[in-house]
């Protein structure tokens, strides 16, 4: 579900103000091209939404069918809708998933760095969802301890198979479920711009990272104090007037990457200048800079996936070498 982030900030949103809505995606399509397996719309009662499915050319018609549900009920309906009405004579017709977002467990809302797999009833009871953490863990309930048992099966073998697309399946007991892959969305913090700030920046957003960049330290600060080990800052300058403060604050948090740029002797009078505001040495040596891995980047393209590509092995926990070098599995 590529707007994750969208969806779950407007989800949080609603919990806060105690609105309710609901969720639809995809079960299936036909006659609209090569699309994703799933895509998600987040609709409240309000009228606020996130998210689209299909690129917004079936919206009347979902706006149409969820009006004419029972706004009291907590449950799901499935629902065909289709645009046989389009002038060119080309239709399609979608079957959809319209869950109140009152069914589903939190922790559906809020995934951890780790994947969850969220499994979904299509069957009886329609919209009963689990969550399966990483470490096997159920959240929720299908309504069975059978079903609960086939969902953590059908997400270790997800895992285990590295599939990260949505799908339609069916568990080993026989019911068929939406299996969805949920993993919170990383943020990475860019201090400063520049056109390697653009080029990450833009190669994070299509991993669905929520990506923030400053130019103020004090903003950059601000940014930082909402992320955690899952997360990311690179400062993108040699100025120690934007570096030294937000450095400073970085070594206070426990973000999980921080990198800089710079040659080997900007780092070392990074270094002391760090030193002398009282930064202690376990951070500064966990500083990566210059940032990035050993892959030949020359241009700022390069250089970006040079940067996300080392902190995707730190957010993992992983080394970054060649798996031929290695005997650990290829996925984590």
């Amino acid at each position: 579900m590529s707007d994750q982030p969208e969806l779950g900030r407007l989800a949080l949103d609603a919990a806060v103000d105690a609105r309710s809505g609901v969720l639809v995606r995809t079960i299936s399509t036909r006659g609209f091209g090569a699309r994703p397996q799933l895509e998600a719309m987040l609709v409240l009662d309000d009228g606020r939404r996130a998210g689209t499915i299909l690129g917004g050319r079936l919206d009347p018609s979902i706006d149409e069918a969820i009006a004419g549900l029972d706004g009291s009920s907590t449950g799901a309906t499935r629902i065909g809708v289709s645009d046989a009405q389009r002038d060119d004579g080309c239709a399609g017709i979608a079957e959809l998933l319209v869950q109140r977002i009152e069914q589903l467990p939190e922790r559906y809302w809020a995934p951890a760095d780790r994947p969850d797999v969220a499994v979904t009833l299509l069957g009886a009871p329609l919209g009963a969802t689990a969550v399966v953490a990483g470490d096997g863990t159920i959240v929720g309930t299908l309504g069975d301890p059978r079903l609960d048992v086939g969902a953590a099966r059908a997400a270790d073998a997800m895992r285990r198979a590295s599939r990260s697309t949505d799908q339609v399946a069916d568990l080993d007991t026989g019911e068929r479920v939406l299996l969805e892959v949920r993993r919170r969305a990383a943020t990475l913090v860019l201090a400063t711009g520049g056109d390697l700030a653009d080029a990450t920046g833009a190669l994070a957003r299509t991993l669905g990272w929520i990506v923030h960049q400053e130019t103020e330290p004090d903003a950059v600060i601000e940014r930082l104090r909402r992320c955690g080990p899952g997360d990311a800052v690179v400062v993108m300058t040699h100025d120690p007037a934007v570096d030294e403060p937000v450095l400073a604050f970085a070594a206070s948090t426990d973000i999980g990457y921080v990198g800089v740029l710079g040659s080997r002797h900007v780092h070392r009078a990074r270094h002391a200048r760090l030193r002398r505001l009282g930064v202690d040495d376990d951070f500064i040596a966990r500083l990566r800079g210059p940032a990035g891995l050993d892959v030949g980047a020359w241009t700022p393209a390069e250089t970006a996936v040079s940067i996300i590509a080392e902190i995707l092995a730190v957010r993992s926990g992983r080394s970054g070498r060649p798996f031929h070098e290695l005997d650990s599995p290829i996925h984590p």
